[in-house]
């Protein structure tokens, strides 16, 4: 008889009850730069030297955990059209650490946000995020062309502090 009442029951209703992607991500554990290629939410602790990328378009929490990353060009970087909210949690850094322009190096913001991606910061906890040479705190830092304008939205007693590297603005 439960064979026969779940095969009456529309597909949809089963589609309604799939979990949404967690995962937690110990910034001291990773070898490479980690892509985040779907929605989710995604907590970061420790400290790290590799950058997490935000590829997709899909809606994306970045939980930041007394996380911090030191990396020469962005530690965190949205791609066009994400879409992504940080929620921060106790005292966290991002920062660039670029100090002279070289070829290949147009992401040297402490956050890479293009014009068309969506970042809301908000939550309890301390950001500072500082750009590398030529890039902004929060913005579309290059080290060619012009420099990186910052952008921040800040809510719910979130405290964001930025600042721009060398030939950047914050």
């Amino acid at each position: 008889a439960l064979c026969l009442v779940l095969g009456i029951v529309p597909v949809s209703v089963f589609t309604a009850f799939a979990e949404e992607h967690t995962e937690t991500i110990d910034l001291s554990t990773l070898d490479a730069d980690k892509e985040i290629n779907q929605g989710g939410t995604y907590t970061l602790t420790g400290e790290g030297t590799h950058r997490v990328k935000v590829t997709t378009q899909d809606v994306v929490t970045v939980i930041l955990s007394g996380a911090s990353i030191e990396t020469e060009l962005s530690p965190l970087t949205l791609s066009d059209n994400a879409n992504v909210t940080l929620k921060l949690e106790s005292t966290n850094t991002l920062k660039a650490t670029a100090t002279t322009a070289a070829e290949n190096k147009t992401e040297t913001a402490g956050i890479t946000l293009p014009q068309n991606a969506t970042l809301t910061i908000e939550g309890e906890g301390e950001l500072t995020v500082q750009g590398g040479y030529g890039g902004a705190g929060i913005g579309t830092g290059t080290v060619f062309g012009t420099n990186g304008q910052a952008a921040s939205g800040a809510q719910g007693g979130a405290t964001p502090g930025y600042t721009g590297g060398a030939g950047g603005n914050h």
